[in-house]
């Protein structure tokens, strides 16, 4: 079996790799950084807006910073898992190479593409060298450079220059550190603002800032189970809960399953029932 992995290098990139060996739906997967996802075993549906697309083993998928899908992972009836890597990418470093080398045509959602054997190898190279803690911060940035430039040679780019609202700003800065003990004093605090202002620009957004912590947090969770082998109860503390039992709890009333039921090895798909905002492309 393929080894789980994610990892987050600042400023530059993170990665990682998803192995399921049951079928599961996820409705409102969001992704808050421009991500290349290469589908390695089984197939990945995504849909959105009435639209529906799906990416095959072997394939790759470009997906635009701020996008919202559902997604179906389907394991390979053969292999009997699923198994995906991504790359997801720093803005600053989109940014960057667009204003070094121009961009072609933007991707405004997604795109999936039938990856050339150099594009393929090259996935590979800069997942290995992220995975290197020696490697210095130009070699990486080179490296995404390189992979940017492959896909530049297919005609495609991440659009640069995105701006990031007040709601993005506070998700990511809590994914940053899921177990701390985040309150809105402190988000306002870090953001500069007094914490009325805070809620009153949440509130605008139709969310609470407690909502908006459950939901990172949950999101990291879901994310942890997916990709390690801990048991509940670290996961759990990884994201801030002292109790298992409560973080279950909150859990299933976030995605409509149980912690438990991401890891069984079951045909039937499991749904989420819940209707909110799961995001991906996060860093850790």
């Amino acid at each position: 079996m393929p080894k789980l992995l994610i990892l987050s290098r600042k400023n530059l990139a993170n990665l990682g790799s998803v192995i399921q060996q049951r079928k599961l739906l996820y409705t409102r997967m969001a992704v808050d950084e421009p991500t290349l996802l290469y589908i390695q075993a089984g197939q990945k549906t995504l849909r959105w807006r009435g639209q529906e697309l799906t990416i095959q083993a072997g394939e790759m998928v470009l997906l635009a910073a701020g996008q919202t899908f559902d997604v179906l992972n389907n394991p390979d009836a053969k292999l009997g898992f699923y198994q995906a890597g991504w790359i997801a990418l720093d803005q600053r470093v989109v940014d960057e190479f667009a204003d070094l080398f121009g961009v072609e045509t933007y991707v405004q959602e997604l795109a999936k593409i039938q990856p050339l054997a150099p594009l393929k190898a090259h996935f590979d190279v800069v997942r290995q060298a992220l995975e290197n803690d020696e490697a210095p911060e130009l070699v990486l940035k080179l490296k995404l450079f390189e992979l940017l430039a492959w896909l530049k040679a297919e005609h495609l780019s991440f659009v640069p220059h995105e701006k990031h609202n007040l709601l993005r700003q506070i998700r990511k800065m809590i994914a940053s550190n899921t177990a701390f003990d985040w309150t809105a004093e402190t988000i306002a605090r870090q953001l500069h603002l007094s914490e009325t202002s805070l809620r009153r620009a949440l509130q605008k957004s139709d969310t609470t800032f407690r909502e908006v912590l459950t939901d990172v947090r949950m999101s990291r969770a879901l994310t942890l189970l997916q990709i390690t082998k801990w048991q509940v109860a670290r996961v759990a503390n990884e994201v801030g809960y002292d109790s298992p039992s409560r973080f279950t709890v909150r859990f299933k009333q976030r995605f409509g399953f149980l912690p438990s039921d991401i890891r069984e090895n079951l045909s039937q798909p499991v749904q989420n029932e819940q209707q909110k905002l799961v995001r991906i492309g996060v860093k850790k």
